[in-house]
């Protein structure tokens, strides 16, 4: 891809961040958060990517509002940018930071089983050196 298509990337990430703050009830589902956009090559289909911190209801209410806003926010983007051709905007759920939660989840139990594997192991030490002193003392006869 070239320079253009790259800078056009990243003005339609701002322009739409900008535009989505002036939609109605779109943050009282959840909080919403523009992942990232893909812009096709031939520049008529853009992919918005957005995640939802908050429920699944949320998700699905957040994404509806913002497929109902599609026409307006195009509009806008008409209004604000000197472009021929305004993309097509598909709106998809990035599933990126729930993902990135659960495998930090894992870690966190990992990282407690290993302290409690580290314990164990800290005993046992204790106990074996204890019993390797009683081994080794002598008893006078």
């Amino acid at each position: 891809m070239g320079r253009r298509h790259e800078r056009l990337t990243e003005l339609f990430f701002k322009e739409i961040s900008f535009t989505l703050k002036n939609i109605n009830g779109l943050n009282s589902y959840g909080i919403l958060t523009l992942t990232g956009v893909k812009l096709a090559s031939d520049m008529k289909e853009l992919d918005v990517y957005f995640s939802v911190y908050g429920s699944d209801n949320d998700k699905i209410k957040s994404h509806k509002i913002l497929v109902k806003s599609t026409w307006g926010i195009r509009q806008i983007l008409k209004k604000r940018l000197r472009l021929r051709v305004i993309p097509n905007i598909n709106f998809k759920f990035d599933s990126t930071p729930d993902e990135a939660s659960k495998i930090e989840e894992l870690f966190g139990k990992l990282r407690e089983e290993d302290r409690a594997d580290d314990n164990r192991d800290d005993d046992r030490k204790r106990i074996g050196h204890g019993k390797r002193i009683q081994k080794n003392t002598k008893i006078n006869s």
